[in-house]
């Protein structure tokens, strides 16, 4: 267990959303925690320091109100933390209290679609596991796989969740996975990507949580399979609705959004091959307006050759099926939209 002093840069992130939330509406908020007891928090501001008041109302056999001027003058707050674990070590001087508990932490469902994907998808996997963010749930929705992809989902326990089953198609398989997660927050990754550091989902989660959005986008890299090296990153850039008439659009893999948007705008559209992904984020930002924010971060590294990279032909597919996109719609597009969309690489080489 690590030790954080209270006023300092990393606990402040712990508990600035909630002190922001008690400055905006002058009151208390209740914050559940998975011992599924209230938790109150106060935010006072006191010749200049800025002090975390805090009420537990335990209604078990008993009932403890601790208060500032219960206690008199607090001369010092220690702050113990472990993934979502947080205890506050509180003294007056003469007597110490020592408060432990859980954040109820908004959870994370991290979906991987699969099919004959073992040469690469225990990295895939790896890197999942390795997040530091403790809440996450992680699917793996396989197509029937028989070159050992069952197998290796299989040893890693239960620590994955999978099924293994014929589907009809990329996003048919998205869909299984929605049906199934429980998160507060979805993402995706492909059986060929990986997060290129372990504090992805923390930072994501901490801009969801800062910024109060249903969506948060961040940047991408290519690498060659073979070498590994990287032959281009995608830096998406802050977002700007217009620029979807300028062929933008934000990198998928890296796109996070709220659950209850799939509830409401409905899951991707499975009769797409190879769009379905910039049909539903067209639907989601451009059409209907979902709140957004950019993380200049890079979220994720993909490897290229892939069913979004695969050839030429592909792309003449996927503009199609773009363009397709905005029609369904009911949206209009400038000539040159979809055009423009794939020209934009372009700029990623050079990046």
């Amino acid at each position: 267990m690590a030790y954080l002093p209270l006023f300092s840069s990393e606990t402040d992130n712990l508990w600035r959303p909630f002190a922001r939330r008690a400055v905006n509406t002058r009151r208390p908020f209740a914050v559940d925690i998975r011992s599924r007891n209230p938790c109150l928090f106060f935010l006072l501001r006191t010749e200049g320091w800025n002090v975390l008041f805090i009420a537990l109302l335990i209604k078990i056999r008993f009932r403890i109100e601790l208060g500032l001027q219960r206690y008199g003058k607090i001369y010092f707050c220690q702050v113990f933390q472990e993934k979502n674990i947080i205890m506050f070590e509180i003294s007056n001087g003469r007597e110490f209290y020592i408060f432990g508990f859980y954040f109820d932490s908004l959870k994370v469902s991290i979906i991987t679609v699969s099919f004959n994907a073992v040469a690469t998808l225990k990295q895939t996997i790896d890197s999942v596991l390795a997040q530091d963010y403790p809440n996450i749930e992680y699917w793996v929705i396989d197509g029937g796989s028989s070159d050992g992809t069952k197998e290796l989902i299989a040893s890693y326990g239960s620590r994955i969740q999978y099924v293994s089953e014929r589907d009809k198609g990329i996003y048919d398989a998205f869909n299984k996975g929605l049906a199934r997660v429980s998160g507060d927050i979805v993402g995706v990754i492909g059986a060929d990507d990986f997060y290129p550091s372990p504090d992805v989902i923390r930072s994501v989660v901490e801009v969801f949580e800062r910024e109060d959005v249903d969506s948060v986008y961040g940047d991408l890299q290519f690498i060659d399979p073979k070498s590994l090296k990287v032959v281009r990153t995608w830096k998406a850039g802050s977002y700007k609705r217009s620029s979807w008439l300028l062929g933008w659009m934000p990198p998928h893999p890296t796109f996070y959004v709220k659950r209850k948007v799939y509830e409401e705008l409905g899951n991707f559209k499975t009769h797409y091959t190879c769009a379905g992904d910039y049909e539903f984020m067209l639907r989601a930002l451009y059409k209907y307006s979902i709140s957004v924010a950019y993380l200049p971060k890079l979220l994720m590294t993909m490897r290229t050759g892939g069913t979004s990279t695969a050839s030429w032909k592909h792309r003449w597919r996927a503009n199609l099926e773009d363009r397709m996109a905005w029609r369904e719609n009911g949206l209009r597009p400038y000539l040159i939209t979809v055009s423009l969309k794939p020209l934009r690489k372009i700029f990623q080489f050079l990046t």
